[in-house]
């Protein structure tokens, strides 16, 4: 039995440290004013803490973040597709919630109503990719479709107003979901293609991060636009303008538009060991089994000796 890893304590605690400070920053920016002295010494302190593990941990042999793995092209694609990708997707529904509430005027049911398909689109999606599209055209193609579908629907979304139908609305939400599973799914299921098992655990909890980041600062992003077009209302309350929401959503395209670089840098060759197909069904690694190693096709050589059917292991 291989011997256990020691606890990277220095990692440990300068990344959680920085992180927080990271994210606290991010996030207080729009509530406080990206001028605020909390908010800039907390993010100055965060980049400063965030900083020195990248020294630390390159210089360890067991690292707790192996920075190493963003060397691997087809990891560093798919984690950059998934936090970009969170940027204008998690900002973007947030967005959303506010725009239903603040600037149509639905009530707390109505909007959430007006989201929901959202969710169906995203469902509907993941039964697309997983079963047709990933193991035909691979993630490269998948992933840019995604992106473009999510840059248009955001486009589309900057122009809705006081007089739009609902169900126009909730349709522009349905293929925003389903463009975001595209993007989401793909990342996840070739993520790990080229990976070596013993170090899917370090590039698991790298790949996961970034969406929590990505969200963070998408958040943060578009709160802050929505900020410069906000109307007083009363002594205390402030109505961002709809112009302002409209704004914030061609921000949020643009992101999704600037990703399209990350997803057009996969090669499908890497990520071919998770393009099988098992009784007609292609069966990509999902978010659910990100830590495990990438489906072989039954009956190959790979299959028999435990190893990835994949011959090349990227590493530039």
């Amino acid at each position: 039995m291989p011997e256990a890893a020691r606890l990277d304590a220095p990692g440990l605690v300068l990344s959680a440290l920085g992180l927080g400070c990271a994210m606290y920053g991010v996030s207080e920016g729009p509530i406080q004013g990206w001028t605020s002295i909390t908010v800039l010494a907390a993010i100055v302190v965060g980049l400063v803490l965030l900083t020195a593990p990248v020294i630390v941990e390159l210089g360890r042999n067991d690292p707790l973040i192996d920075l190493r793995l963003f060397g691997n092209r087809l990891f560093r694609a798919c984690t950059s597709l998934y936090a970009f990708g969170s940027v204008a997707y998690l900002g973007a529904l947030y967005l959303a919630a506010l725009l239903f509430q603040d600037a149509l005027g639905l009530s707390a049911i109505q909007a959430g109503l007006t989201s929901f398909p959202a969710a169906l689109g995203s469902m509907a999606g993941a039964q697309i990719v997983t079963r047709i599209l990933y193991a035909q055209y691979g993630p490269c193609r998948v992933t840019a479709a995604g992106l473009i579908t999510v840059a248009a629907t955001l486009i589309l979304m900057a122009t809705v107003t006081t007089v739009t139908s609902l169900w126009l609305v909730r349709l522009m939400m349905f293929g925003l979901g389903l463009g975001i599973s595209l993007v989401f799914i793909p990342s996840q299921a070739a993520s790990m293609a080229t990976i070596d098992r013993s170090q899917t655990s370090r590039a698991s909890s790298i790949f996961n991060a970034g969406k929590q980041l990505g969200g963070a600062i998408g958040v943060a992003l578009l709160t802050t636009i929505l900020a410069t077009g906000s109307t007083q209302h009363g002594a205390r309350r402030t109505i961002p303008d709809i112009t302002a929401f409209h704004h914030a959503f061609l921000a949020a395209a643009a992101v999704a538009i600037v990703t399209l670089g990350a997803a057009l840098t996969i090669q499908d060759a890497d990520a071919a060991a998770t393009m099988t197909r098992r009784s007609g069904r292609a069966t990509p690694q999902t978010d659910e089994s990100a830590t495990q190693p990438a489906p072989i096709a039954v009956g190959s050589r790979a299959a028999r000796t435990g190893r990835s059917s994949n011959p090349t292991r990227s590493s530039g």
